[in-house]
């Protein structure tokens, strides 16, 4: 090549080589290169604006890395470097100094959040990168750091401000990050180590680290969350120090060893109304390793504390696997942590006595054998001076199969002073037995010496169950007999239930051991019978189908006292007659769409004795359905026509309508439903979603019938919310005892005649709640004793309530508008409802009003009954 040639190709090459810092500012150009970049790490990396110049460094905003077979993401204001191009080019195995603003290092604990977890904890490099880092060089370091952690959907903080340093040189790459608390604190983290690259010409292709960790006075609440118990560290409160040792190997084993003392530890408590326990000092060593995803070999993990202590060791490995656990928990401290739980009496508790249980796993890692042992005995309590010993220890020994990591159980066997249990699992016939027996009486009576039991239950109980293989595929029976059985308030010694036998029994059949389950079952009592009866029951969660039917027989006066002790303000409710319950619903992607839902009352009488005066209810028949038994009822024979209006003024002065369709009224506050398939009933109960939605809901008796629905969603959460619409035709009386048994009907107001009534009732959660009536009166009449003062006919009535606080939890209710019209009267106005405690409900009202004469204002207070 002559000179000429030679100063031609020096001179395209500058050409090319000259565009290259205005190309980083070009987004498709810079995107391409930081995608080509990301590959290699096994991730994505982005940034906002970039520049570089030929002396300058490179300065890019919102600089991102996003791992994807590595479970972290980096976010940075900021990243530059002092290196320009032209040293880049001439030693590009220096980096120089690089500088991240305030990053963000974010490490996943989901388990979705690698696609394998082998590589993940040794992700390999490719070729020409490890011969990158054996060669070149470069010093990191970040200011404002912050680490966190997330899990299932929740961020856990675990460094909010921290330095980081790190810096490559011949093949070793060290850093160091030091974090200490802001104001109002005291504690820090320190945490360094190294991470090499193998040698060159080595066969593996991962990179080798080790690192530590110290931990100096940490508030417990910031440490990272346990695998099985995520809120456990952000719910208690303490502190921590402890020191960590890791090292990640050329194989990609992973072997970490150190200890965690946690001083003053005041653990969660174990039921919103339980006190919570604090712990002086508990202490956690260990030391393990892991090879792979799943090969485990624990030399120490030990956990001792006031309440419980743990000791583990073993392999646990997919060929042969051998450990052992042993557990201890101290039941004198954890019932103090349980005593509402426990209903302990004030003046009793557990002094002494221990849970001990020891595990141990020795085989093949495909079907591992394991056995549990646990004990409990000479248990010793104190009750107002009183010693009580529980000597008679209660044993339970268990063996089962690990197999695909799920357990199949061979073998329970537990025995007690008044108890006993054994099941086994015939490997070969692949039966299944199970028979238990306990002393109830004796049972209620040992736990009730220090236990407030709400309830106490007397006789003897045998139980049978067991699977067998039959020519269509598995055969389950279930035997349950209660002899000489009742029940008793706990409290008081008021018999619920008297002596009588108790039986259930059920049958059922299945294609396979996880097939489709059909059978039946049945419940004879003294107080009534059940039956049950499902077909082809199969899956779980949103593959859940099949169908089922229940039917049930009551007498009322027979579970009146065990009624008057579930629901306390029905006490001093009598009632008679017998109810009958009976449901058919079909189960489809975990819904249950009710086909039929009924409960009829035949011969019933009720009377509530809490009001003054009493108020008493009977009918031949009373029915509430839902579904196909509610479309069959008949519409009642003679109907009021609605003529409901509103008078006046409404809510902050606007002018109300003049008329009211009581027919059109809303479930006010709640958004329209979705539209549902047509082939789907409007009777439905999802318990994935907690809801329930029951359209059409009648109710018919002797003297009224009425229409309308029923929801529920979130049923039992704290964002639950519910709604009712409520129409039709009753007798003014039948008003007037559904009012008064409510406790929410006027002292001395007497209805009488036909009527008609509308009603809703929303609360959408934690948002206020609505309710609206509107009612047609025939008669109605004001008195004191036996002195009737008012009466009116052809009453018009209408009222908005709605609270002011929480619609779930607010006791009183506030009225902005109500108006009352007929021929010759009128009132308007607002109040509100208050409930002063106790039953007592005060209904206060204010507003104008016009008879014969004119208009006039008027204050008025009412006691509900």
């Amino acid at each position: 090549m002559n000179k000429r040639h030679l100063l031609f190709v020096i001179l395209c090459l500058c050409l090319l080589i000259l565009p290259l810092p205005w190309l980083v500012r070009v987004e498709p150009v810079r995107q391409a290169m930081l995608s080509r970049l990301g590959g290699p790490l096994s991730g994505t990396i982005s940034s906002g604006t970039c520049s570089l110049g030929w002396f300058s460094g490179l300065r890019c905003q919102d600089f991102r890395y996003q791992g994807q077979s590595v479970p972290l993401a980096l976010e940075s204001a900021e990243l530059r470097s002092r290196r320009g191009l032209l040293p880049l080019l001439l030693a590009p195995g220096s980096l120089g100094e690089l500088y991240l603003q305030a990053p963000v290092l974010t490490l996943s604990g989901d388990r979705t959040a690698t696609t394998a977890p082998d590589d993940s904890l040794r992700p390999e490099l490719p070729s020409w990168l490890l011969r990158w880092w054996n060669r070149g060089s470069f010093q990191l370091r970040a200011t404002g750091s912050s680490l966190r952690l997330e899990r299932n959907g929740k961020s856990y903080p675990l460094i909010s401000r921290g330095d980081f340093e790190a810096a490559l040189e011949n093949g070793s790459l060290r850093y160091a990050l030091k974090a200490s608390a802001g104001q109002g604190e005291d504690y820090n983290v320190q945490a360094g180590g190294y991470v090499n690259a193998p040698p060159e010409g080595s066969k593996t292709q991962h990179l080798l680290s080790t690192g530590t960790i110290l931990l100096e006075e940490v508030p417990v609440a910031k440490l990272p969350p346990l695998p099985f118990a995520p809120g456990f560290f952000s719910a208690s409160a303490g502190r921590a120090t402890g020191n960590c040792r890791f090292v990640h190997s050329a194989d990609g084993s992973v072997q970490g060893e150190g200890a965690l003392f946690l001083h003053d530890l005041r653990l969660p408590a174990f039921s919103p109304h339980d006190q919570r326990l604090t712990l002086d000092r508990t202490s956690l060593l260990f030391n393990l390793s892991r090879q792979g995803a799943a090969a485990w070999q624990v030399r120490q993990l030990r956990l001792e504390s006031p309440l419980a202590n743990l000791d583990l060791h073993g392999a646990l490995q997919p060929g042969e696997s051998d450990f052992t656990a042993k557990a201890a928990l101290a039941l004198p401290l954890l019932s103090e942590g349980l005593r509402v739980r426990l209903a302990l009496y004030p003046d009793a508790k557990i002094t002494d006595g221990r849970l001990q249980c020891s595990m141990q796993a020795r085989g093949p890692g495909e079907r591992l054998p394991m056995a549990l042992d646990c004990r409990i005995s000479d248990i010793h309590a104190e009750r107002g001076g009183t010693d009580i010993v529980w000597a008679n220890p209660l044993t339970l020994h268990a063996k089962w199969l690990m197999t695909a990591g799920r357990p199949h159980l061979q073998q329970i066997e537990g025995k007690g002073a008044l108890c006993a249990l054994r099941a086994k699992r015939d490997d070969a016939s692949r039966a299944f037995t199970l028979e238990a027996s306990g002393e109830l009486g004796a049972l209620s009576r040992e736990t009730g010496r220090i236990m407030q039991l709400p309830l106490t239950a007397g006789g003897t109980m045998q139980l049978k169950a067991g699977s067998s293989p039959s020519d269509t595929g598995y055969q389950d029976e279930l035997d349950l007999e209660l002899q000489k059985f009742s029940l008793e308030n706990g409290r008081t010694r008021e018999r619920l239930l008297p002596t009588h036998p108790l039986t259930v029994k059920m049958h059922g059949s299945r294609q396979s051991e996880q097939g489709p389950f059909s059978g039946q079952l049945q419940v004879s009592g003294w107080p009534g019978t059940l039956e049950a009866r499902w077909q082809d029951i199969a899956g779980q969660g949103r593959e859940q189908r099949g169908t089922y039917t229940v039917g049930s027989t009551l007498a009322l006066a027979r579970i009146q006292p065990l009624i008057r002790h579930v629901l306390t303000g029905l006490s001093e409710l009598d009632m008679t007659g017998a109810l009958q319950l009976d449901l058919k619903a079909h189960i489809q992607d975990g819904r249950h769409e009710i086909r039929s839902a009924e409960a009829v009352l035949t011969q019933a009488e009720m009377t509530g004795s809490s009001q003054n005066p009493p108020w008493s209810f009977a009918a031949a028949r009373t029915a509430l359905a839902s579904g196909e038994a509610a479309a069959s009822m008949r519409p009642p024979a003679q109907k009021v026509q609605p003529k409901a209006v509103r008078t006046g003024r409404g809510r902050k002065g606007r002018p109300a309508p003049q008329a009211l369709q009581l027919s059109a009224l809303q479930l006010a506050g709640t958004p329209a439903p979705p539209a549902a398939p047509q082939d789907a009933p409007p009777a439905c109960f999802d318990p994935l979603t907690k809801s329930l939605h029951l359209q059409p809901l009648v109710l018919v008796s002797d003297a009224l019938r009425l229409d309308g629905e029923l929801r529920f969603t979130n049923w039992g959460q704290q964002d639950e919310s519910r709604a009712l619409r409520l129409e039709g035709d009753l007798q003014g009386q039948a008003l007037e005892t559904l009012l008064r048994a409510a406790g929410r009907m006027p002292n001395g107001v007497r209805l009488k005649g036909p009527a008609r009534l509308a009603c809703t009732y929303a609360a959408p959660g934690h948002a206020p709640a609505t309710a609206e009536i509107a009612a047609r009166l025939g008669w109605a009449g004001f008195g004191q004793e036996h002195e009737l003062l008012l009466a009116k006919q052809d009453l018009n009535l209408f009222a908005h309530f709605e609270t002011a606080g929480d619609g779930q939890s607010s006791a009183s209710w506030d009225l902005p508008e109500f108006s009352i019209h007929g021929p010759d009267f009128w009132a308007q106005g607002q109040g509100f409802l208050l409930n002063e405690g106790r039953g007592a409900v005060l209904l206060s009202l204010s507003g104008r009003y016009r008879g014969a004469g004119a208009a006039r204002p008027f204050q008025l207070a009412l006691p509900l009954q």
